[in-house]
């Protein structure tokens, strides 16, 4: 089909070349081939600019490529230069979709807001849409009350359409989830916790537990003007053991290297990685790539320098297959752990020859799917003794292993924020959803301190818990209530050889340290 068309658009012109041109760029589009798609969609652009084609541009970057700074500007061209056209109030709302999915929230409610004051005559379908979209958007925030209201006037206002119907299902879980009288007792704990650590200057101890506040301080960030910053769906965040950061860079195939101030290093694997998901390092300084391939997941080895050395395949099978990417981690004898629950238990190990020498922990087993999945992915870390630990990202169980892959103890943990998410996840588990299941997530991250212990990421977004050597929770981490709530979402955390906390947040893609 690329040969016929590319035959027509070398021979034609006018009005036939330009079909053929967005034929060809649809074609890329089907196979995946975004980048190319990209480049015919702005050659036309450059040829005779068009608000279609402006349009075609600024979802190509949205959906496909995920720059969604570049979408913001094409759309931005259409308000602009095509004020009239029909498809100027559909680029204000698509701009009010990027900047939510770059969790610049009051953007995205501002924007939604002119789509609406700036185009009247919108029909009762699109601006019942719209507004849904803006309650949805101060639920994100947090904002629940402000949240009801807008939806409430969607109900009222087009009671006859769909949004009215999805409008009444958000506030039923509105009132479930984030209204229900013990949420709102928690997070008044929370903000009551904060004033009283602000006001005393001091860490507060509350049944046993040390409460002490986080002061981020950003490092970098992602730049999507500068090519080694300009990340595309990173999944990990890793720190090797000079305190280097390695941000896997999944969507350009590629992991970038900067030095603990931000300076850019160097990127390793471009040409050799497909879907690269996570990078753990071995004591001679190796870097070993876990990364998901056509034929299933491999582990690509490459030297400190970034040279490639070998790779091997690992046994064939879904990893991990709950939310989130799959886990790797090396231990100081050099061999390579993956959460592997798919093959009957919680870890298979390989040498760094590719060859599987051990599986261990057990796994709980589901009649569904979708439960043995999510239910059996852990999170886990080498602590600075060797110990395995892990904690079950949809269980409050947190496990230690020995070198021997024996099971040191199993702990059920216990705090406030703990019996809040069980409550929750008692309300909504076993509810399908677009995979089948849906549960609720406890923990996203854990690394290593320096005295034996570990630190963990609590999902809800501003706390961290530090349990000590002996697996006991000691410390509540909370991040300063006056930071950004979207760089609060901590998606990925590491710490250095000084006990230093890092965090990578999910939608802005910063790295912060914390002090």
């Amino acid at each position: 089909a690329l040969g016929v068309l590319g035959r027509l658009v070398e021979g034609g012109s006018g009005v036939v070349r330009r079909w053929g041109l967005e034929e060809v760029a649809g074609v890329h589009l089907a196979e995946g081939e975004y980048s190319k798609a990209e480049e015919v969609y702005d050659r036309l652009n450059r040829e005779r600019e068009s608000p279609r084609i402006l349009m075609a541009l600024g979802d190509t970057y949205r959906n496909k490529t995920k720059d969604y700074r570049r979408a913001i500007e094409t759309y931005r061209k259409i308000i602009e230069s095509y004020p009239e056209s029909y498809l100027a109030p559909q680029a204000r709302y698509k701009i009010a979709l990027c900047y939510r999915r770059l969790a610049e929230l009051d953007r995205a409610i501002e924007e939604a807001q002119k789509a609406l004051d700036d185009y009247p005559d919108l029909n009762a379908d699109t601006r019942a849409m719209i507004e849904c979209f803006i309650g949805r958007l101060y639920i994100s925030k947090q904002e629940f009350l402000k949240g009801k209201e807008k939806l409430q006037e969607v109900i009222h206002n087009y009671p006859r359409t769909r949004w009215a119907q999805r409008a009444k299902a958000d506030i039923e879980k509105l009132k479930t989830i984030h209204l229900d009288s013990k949420v709102v007792e928690w997070r008044q704990n929370i903000e009551s916790l904060i004033r009283e650590i602000m006001t005393c200057g001091r860490p507060v101890i509350r049944d046993g537990i040390e409460n002490v506040l986080l002061r981020p301080h950003l490092i970098f960030g992602c730049k999507m003007d500068d090519p080694h910053m300009a990340f595309r769906r990173p999944s990990s965040m890793r720190l090797d053991s000079q305190g280097n950061i390695y941000i896997v860079d999944t969507g350009n195939r590629r992991v970038v290297k900067f030095d603990n101030t931000g300076k850019f290093l160097q990127e390793i694997g471009l040409g050799k990685l497909s879907k690269p998901m996570d990078v753990a390092f071995d004591p001679e300084g190796n870097i070993y790539v876990l990364d998901a391939g056509r034929l299933g997941f491999r582990v690509v080895i490459f030297d400190s320098n970034g040279r490639y050395l070998s790779k091997f395949r690992l046994e064939p099978g879904p990893l991990g297959g709950g939310p989130g990417p799959p886990e790797m981690a090396i231990d100081d004898r050099g061999l390579i752990y993956v959460n592997q629950p798919s093959q009957g238990s919680l870890f298979s190990v390989y040498s760094k020859e590719g060859k599987k020498i051990a599986s261990f922990g057990e796994i709980v087993s589901y009649s569904n799917p979708g439960q043995h999945r999510v239910l059996n992915k852990v999170v886990f870390c080498f602590d600075s003794r060797g110990f395995l630990n892990a904690l079950y990202i949809s269980r409050p169980i947190f496990r230690r292993y020995d070198r021997n892959f024996e099971l040191v103890f199993e702990k059920e943990i216990k705090a406030e924020e703990i019996e809040w998410l069980t409550e929750r996840r008692e309300r909504i588990e076993g509810v399908r959803g677009s995979r089948g299941f849906r549960s609720v997530i406890y923990f996203q991250d854990i690394a290593p301190t320096n005295d034996g212990g570990v630190v963990v990421k609590l999902i809800p977004w501003r706390i961290f818990y530090w349990f000590d050597k002996d697996g006991s929770l000691k410390r509540k981490l909370i991040v300063d209530r006056d930071f950004d709530p979207k760089d609060c979402y901590i998606n990925e955390i590491a710490t250095d050889k000084e006990g230093r906390l890092y965090g990578f947040t999910a939608f802005s893609y910063r790295i912060y340290r914390y002090e």
